[in-house]
């Protein structure tokens, strides 16, 4: 148990946020190889529905998701700031933690809930069906692109008009993409925060050692 006493918990908060990085990498990979290869195809195989998408991109993009992506990226932004320039050299082992015990809960508590929030996140990794999805583009595609879809609209009086459920269903689907976008823009900036503030406590904590060391 000696080696738990001398451990330092600032490093191995680095080592944390990397194992997490990585593990959750290796976990999603092949829901991005996926996703990349849809992008990859779009052009080519689905060239009217990608016009389609572009129309009604607006409806994807609304300042909801620019306000949850920018507050994403300014809590990793002021994580990296700090955990490189702040204090770099710092050092602070579990051993002299319990010297500080008002700072222990603090530290014991956001460590816990970090931790929790991390491996929570990592077990919520949903599948892409990419066969289930091309089929559904490809259908869009040829009810675009076909000549059977006004036929249709003629026959029914224009009560059922294919591209225009088509287009309907874009809009649709960008609307449920924002929310997803938006849903998961927000848990990470949850756990952004809640690993800033571990962070911060243990560099606050030992910044406390130092003064009254110094002092």
């Amino acid at each position: 148990m000696n080696w738990l006493l001398h451990l330092d918990l600032i490093r191995f908060f680095e080592f944390h946020l990397a194992a997490v990085f990585i593990v959750s990498v290796a976990l999603r990979v092949r829901q991005y190889l996926a996703v990349v290869s849809l992008v990859r195809s779009a052009p080519q195989r689905w060239p009217r529905l990608l016009s389609k998408i572009k129309r009604n991109f607006s409806v994807f993009l609304t300042p909801n998701t620019l306000l949850s992506g920018l507050l994403a990226g300014g809590l990793l932004l002021g994580h990296t700031l700090a955990c490189r320039l702040l204090w770099p050299q710092a050092e602070l082992r579990i051993e002299t933690l319990g010297t500080v015990w008002p700072a222990l809960p603090v530290v014991i508590a956001l460590g816990l809930a970090m931790t929790g929030f991390d491996v929570f996140t990592l077990t919520q990794v949903g599948t892409i069906d990419r066969k289930q999805i091309e089929g559904y583009l490809d259908q869009a595609e040829w009810w675009l692109r076909s000549w059977a879809a006004p036929l249709v609209s003629i026959a029914t009086l224009g009560l059922v008009n294919p591209r225009k459920i088509v287009d309907d269903e874009v809009k649709k689907g960008l609307e449920a993409l924002n929310t997803l976008l938006h849903s998961t823009l927000w848990w990470t900036s949850i756990q952004t925060g809640l690993r800033i503030a571990y962070g911060l406590s243990l560099w606050l904590t030992y910044a406390w050692l130092v003064h009254f060391s110094t002092g």
